[in-house]
């Protein structure tokens, strides 16, 4: 089970917004965990994630990273907005990740619980690892055909790495 959702049992502290999360991913004492959310507006989407911060499981989580994607391509009324959330470059990775996946009306938050050692860009894989995950988890009907590329997991497969 997903590391939040088994600490958070008091239904009063679920955030209201139909929400969806990854599991944890662990790596040499840091922990990652992805959340995503169908919003309507921006100011639906940083409500959510306002209240994501405040949840008791998040609060000590060192990296709070965001973004969100709001609109339609074909009328060309696309709105963004992103938070590196203290780990530099993760907001605009999450940002593309929607994008790729011509995500909207979402908006994606990835924690991180800093275990003390630098993982340096094996970081911004687990990054897009879990917002993928909790995409995937929020709409499992589009979950790109399988495609595991999108979440990262298929470069690992293709190098032998085990993760």
């Amino acid at each position: 089970a997903p590391f939040f959702r088994g600490l958070c049992q008091v239904a009063s502290e679920q955030p209201a917004a139909h929400w969806s999360s990854s599991e944890v991913v662990s790596d040499r004492k840091s922990r990652f965990q992805g959340f995503a959310a169908q919003v309507n507006t921006m100011d639906e989407a940083e409500r959510w994630r306002q209240e994501m911060s405040e949840q008791r499981a998040l609060r000590q989580c060192s990296h709070h990273m965001f973004a969100c994607r709001l609109g339609n391509e074909a009328t060309g009324l696309v709105s963004v907005r992103r938070d590196d959330g203290g780990e530099s470059g993760a907001g605009q990775r999450l940002l593309d990740l929607l994008e790729k996946r011509g995500s909207s009306d979402v908006a994606v938050v990835v924690v991180r619980w800093y275990g003390g050692v630098p993982l340096g860009a094996a970081r911004f894989r687990h990054i897009s690892t879990c917002a993928a995950r909790a995409l995937d988890e929020l709409h499992p009907a589009d979950d790109n055909n399988g495609d595991s590329v999108a979440s990262g997991e298929g470069d690992a497969r293709r190098r032998g790495r085990k993760r």
